[in-house]
């Protein structure tokens, strides 16, 4: 055998590696990620508040989001949240309730205990307390515009 077939033998050994390595490294990531989702599940169904007055309802644990070409991302540091705030019109100067879906940067994904870590973040509040704060923010709106 010559050394061109050699380097050819070498170069698709080498590959054949890569790509077993490569394989093994996807489902590493994967079950990272599912791990972090699963810890992740207490914050689901829990309100929260600002010290700005805004409120939030986290609905779902970040999720795996893949493109179009079929790369996949993943951010446990970004939580989902249904989110209420009183927001102002620069122009008009008239504030108004905002409902939307965002999500909220947190590091309590590094927590042993994912909660309590986001409850230094985030004052916890009663889930009608989030309700309440919706409804009167609408309300109130209503009532200075009707």
């Amino acid at each position: 055998m010559g050394r061109l077939e050699e380097l050819k033998k070498k170069k698709h050994e080498l590959n054949e590696e890569s790509i077993r390595i490569n394989n093994e490294i996807y489902l590493l990531e994967r079950e990272n990620e599912e791990l972090l989702q699963e810890k992740l599940k207490v914050l689901v169904g829990r309100a929260f508040k600002t010290t700005s007055g805004n409120v939030y309802y986290v609905y779902t644990v970040p999720p795996r989001e893949v493109d179009v070409m079929g790369h996949s991302r993943f951010n446990p540091y970004q939580i989902p949240v249904l989110s209420v705030s009183m927001e102002k019109d620069y122009d008009t100067h008239i504030k108004y309730p905002e409902i939307s879906t965002e999500t909220l940067y947190s590091r309590c994904c590094d927590a042993d205990d994912p909660l309590e870590a986001f409850r230094e973040e985030y004052m916890e509040i009663d889930i009608y307390d989030f309700i309440d704060e919706a409804r009167t923010a609408i309300i109130n709106f209503i009532d200075e515009h009707h």
